[in-house]
């Protein structure tokens, strides 16, 4: 998510753009490695929020690209969300704060 609010993603300047791809990359990277898949799902929705957000999703097929099928907020289970946040960190280039480094 980019620090300044824009609504939506076609209106981000090119070089923010390019940053979030850039670091989606390697999120995507970090995500595929942390659970074995052979992809990560990158879906750009920009319904939930009026904010420039990105999703990023292990998968294997194009039927797990369905919003229908994730999890409703408050049904996710911070316990759940916090291990997977640790698994994803162990694969990526971050300092204790969780910045990257690079």
């Amino acid at each position: 998510v980019p620090i300044e609010q824009v609504d939506k993603w076609t209106d981000l300047d090119a070089e923010t753009w390019l940053h979030i791809s850039g670091v989606a990359q390697e999120i995507g990277e970090a995500i595929k490695t942390a659970y074995g898949t052979t992809r990560t799902g990158f879906i750009i929705a920009g319904f939930d929020v009026p904010h420039t957000h990105i999703h990023l999703f292990p998968t294997e097929k194009m039927a797990e690209f369905d919003f229908t099928k994730a999890m409703a907020m408050d049904a996710t289970d911070p316990k759940a969300m916090d291990e997977a946040a640790v698994r994803i960190r162990q694969h990526l280039n971050t300092g204790e704060d969780g910045y990257r480094l690079s």
